[in-house]
């Protein structure tokens, strides 16, 4: 799984300015969501097949959020982009270093028992967060063409 993992991650450095080019700021959304999807399948997944399929899913899925919030920031004046980057970069490293400790405190929250029922639980609470992600992005999408409009109205 770990090999596919990152064979997914690899295709996902690899073609990140064709995706992003396509998908533009539904990127991020997009990729909680297969993450979220991925995970809760393989959960359930009984076939070798489908958690290699899954597992190359997720690192696709986790490597294209990292290279859009670093594009972001690096899109900004420089003293901006500089910080941007690093809190980026110091938010991943906190997350790869916290993360045991969530999965002990969500075991512990919701009272779980298996491996399996937490990645289960991650998987929900992606998927939650793909929803609200697709909200805010659709927002600031219709806000944006909104203000367009409207400064083309009062000229």
């Amino acid at each position: 799984m770990i090999a596919f993992i990152g064979l997914g991650a690899f295709v996902a450095g690899f073609s990140f300015g064709k995706v992003y080019k396509t998908l533009g700021n539904y990127i991020v959304p997009l990729s909680i969501l297969l993450l979220g999807s991925s995970m809760f399948v393989t959960t359930i997944s009984q076939s070798i097949m489908l958690t290699t399929v899954c597992s190359m899913i997720i690192g696709f899925s986790f490597r294209c959020i990292m290279p859009y919030l670093l594009h972001t920031f690096a899109q900004q004046i420089a003293k901006m982009a500089k910080l941007g980057t690093t809190i980026v970069l110091i938010a991943y490293n906190l997350g790869a270093t916290l993360s045991p400790y969530e999965g002990r405190l969500i075991t512990q929250l919701l009272q779980l028992d298996t491996v399996q029922s937490l990645v289960s639980s991650n998987a929900i609470i992606l998927l939650w967060i793909s929803a609200v992600s697709f909200g805010v992005v659709t927002l600031h999408r219709k806000r944006r063409i909104f203000n367009k409009h409207r400064k083309q109205g009062t000229s």
